[in-house]
This record gives C-alpha cells, structure tokens and sequence, in this order.
C-alpha cells in the first residue's frame, strides 16, 4: 500500500532499508528462516534498538517513540521489500490493542517491553480448550480476546507448527490462563489495524521475488494478499481457522504458497 510520505517517514525507511541491505541479504534471510526461532534475533535487536521500529508506534509515557501505525506501516514495507522474517506486524497489532483497550497498569507493564523488542501477538478465540493457529504464536507476550475482554494469556500450551511459507512463523496454542486486563474490544476496529499493517507488509512483498536460480530478487515477484488478518467471514479468499485470525498471503509464481496453512488448500489460482 503505496502511501505519500512526509520526509521524516522517508528517512524512517532509507534507515531501515540501510540496516537491511547491510545485515539481511537472501543468504541470511535463509538462515534465519532455518533458525530455530524462524527469524534473525540478532537483527531484531538492531532494528529495535538502532531504529526503533518496534516503538514507533507506542506513546512516549509508555517508552515509544509517540509516532503512529503509519510509521509502523512503513517499516513493514521495508521488510517485506527485501523478505526479512521479522515479528514487527504482530507485536504492533498487539501494541494497538493495548493502547486502545487495556487498563492502565497493563499499559504501564506491557508496552515498554514491546517497545524494547519483547515479541508479542494477539489472537482471537472464545474456547481456551480449542487449539488455535496464530501468528508468532511463541511470541513473549500472547493476549487473547474472548467476547470484547482483553486477557494476557500465561502457562498456556503452545506448539509450533511447520508454514509452507518459512519467513511466516505459527504455533498452536490451547489452555492457559486468561487474565484480564482490558475489556470493550471492538473485534472491527482490531480487525482494521490489522488489515493496514498486512497491507503494508504485503505491499513491500509484491516488489519482490525469485529468479531461475531460487535466490531472493526485487522486482520480480507477483504477490497477492489473501484474507491479511481479517475475520474469516469477511476474507475474500483463504480458509477459516478456528476463530482467529491469521496472515494468509499466496505467492503466485515461482516461490510456493506464502500462506500459513500447512497444507496450502486454499492457494488462489493465477487470473
């Protein structure tokens, strides 16, 4: 999602872009993907403490930078330009909610740690018994909503589970202990904050693809995003999921299916 940007977003992205081109060429995308975490730790450290991306949007009470989802929006697109496995768009989803409907101590707890780089994600899922796919789902933090409560979710059990697309990192999460800390949810606005920032990541994706050889290339590749965080019922393509959410981006071309459906059932065939 190509967007105008001022100067100080631009120089945002020109910072981001300068790390990435120095620390996260396609060999070391690679190795990070076959990384036991998924991602390069050591280049999520930098990005959080040389950049800042992580608090850009979180307010400066709470040791964010006080910028906004749109500024997020534009480190996302750095990523996805050059592929880097990152856990920027669920710590910032996460972020958002809790901005929006946690209480203040929760704020006061959560938010700083998620400015210093702590990954977190938040999911969606009525039944604490139900195992549920999600999103950097071995993330620090893990905030459920149930109804339009906010909880932190402790000592639940949570498995990884192998993507087609290995720059996208899900676990299986079930049981666990809500603790609330927010209530009033509103499942469209969360839905929509959602939407924006998988926009941007999958705009930056769309720049980029593969050549003969496999290697990761800018320009080539034909990127569509699927149901980007919205709720099933409302996703033009992709398969449901439990009640959550989930990133579902089809990789048309020579890559495989970028999705997070281990099968890759619901790959959109080419128009």
């Amino acid at each position: 999602m190509q967007i105008a940007r001022t100067e100080e977003q631009q120089e945002l992205a020109n910072i981001v872009t300068s790390l990435l081109t120095k620390r996260s060429d396609s060999d070391a995308v690679r190795r990070a993907m076959a990384s036991e975490v998924g991602y390069d730790e050591e280049l999520w450290q930098a990005l959080c403490e040389q950049v800042g991306v992580a608090a850009l949007c979180i307010p400066e009470e709470y040791d964010g930078f006080g910028s906004s989802l749109v500024e997020t929006g534009v480190a996302l697109e750095a990523l996805g330009v050059n592929l880097a496995p990152a856990p920027l768009l669920t710590s910032a989803a996460a972020a958002a909610a809790l901005i929006l409907y946690a209480d203040e101590d929760a704020k006061s707890d959560l938010l700083p740690q998620i400015a210093a780089g702590q990954t977190a994600t938040i999911f969606i899922n009525d039944d604490a018994n139900s195992p549920q796919l999600v999103l950097e789902g071995q993330a620090s933090i893990l905030l459920r909503v149930v109804g339009d409560q906010l909880n932190l979710v402790t000592d639940a059990q949570v498995d990884a589970v192998e993507a087609l697309d290995q720059t996208l990192r899900f676990a299986r999460i079930s049981g666990g202990s809500n603790n609330p800390i927010g209530s009033g949810v509103d499942i469209e606005v969360l839905a929509s904050d959602h939407r924006r920032l998988g926009d941007h990541l999958a705009s930056g994706w769309r720049t980029t693809g593969a050549g003969d050889d496999g290697r990761l290339r800018k320009g080539q590749g034909a990127i569509r995003p699927l149901d980007r965080l919205l709720p099933s019922s409302q996703a033009p393509h992709g398969r449901h999921v439990g009640a959550g959410r989930v990133v579902s981006i089809c990789l048309l071309g020579r890559l495989p299916c970028r999705c997070g459906i281990p099968d890759g059932s619901h790959r959109e065939q080419p128009r």
